[in-house]
Parts: C-alpha cells; structure tokens; sequence
C-alpha cells in the first residue's frame, strides 16, 4: 500500500538506483526523496533532472561511483531530499513551470 511505501522509503538509507536503460522519469526516485531518503543512481535518463548530485543523492558514472556513493549517503540531509521535491515536482512547481513554458511559446509565435 501507499503507507507501506511511505514508512519503507522513510526509513530507508537511500534508494539504490542502478538503471542500465534510458529511465524517461523516475517515480521511485522521486517518492523516495519526497520521504526524506537520498538516492544513488545511475547517471543514465532523467535522473540528472531529478537528483542534483551531492544535494539531494549521488549520481554515478561506472559501478566503481556507485559503490562509493553508497557509503556516502549520510553525507545527504533529509530536509534537501524533500526540498528538492517540493521545489521541482510539487503540484505548484509543476503548474508554474507549465505556465513559463507556454508564455515562452506564446512570445516566440507572437
């Protein structure tokens, strides 16, 4: 269930992300960081648009990276994992982000 979720993505260190595809979102990740839990990923797909490496997680070029950010995940607060979330993906952010889009197309087609 979603609470189930919810407390395991709390409680975890970090969410281990190790994609060897072109993710195009990640909503995994972003739950986890909405929970408070940083995230080490694969720098593959979306996920430089998600976690800003060092702030919010740890975003890994070869396994050999990846295997270093795990013992680096206490570097990462749990405040700036859901600061990253609310300022980038809440229902606001999103709309606001939406709506500079649009004026910006609306500016060039004028």
């Amino acid at each position: 269930s979603g609470r189930t979720k919810q407390r395991l993505l709390g409680r975890a260190k970090a969410l281990l992300f190790p994609i060897q595809w072109e993710e195009p979102f990640g909503m995994a990740v972003i739950e986890a960081l909405a929970c408070g839990t940083p995230v080490v990923a694969m720098n593959r797909g979306a996920m430089s648009e998600i976690i800003k490496h060092g702030v919010n997680g740890f975003l890994a070029n070869s396994i050999e990276e990846f295997e270093e950010y795990m013992t680096r995940v206490g570097e990462i607060s749990p405040e700036a994992c859901r600061v990253s979330v609310e300022e980038n993906f809440s229902l606001d952010s999103m709309a606001d982000g939406y709506i500079e889009r649009y004026k910006e197309v609306l500016r060039r087609t004028a």
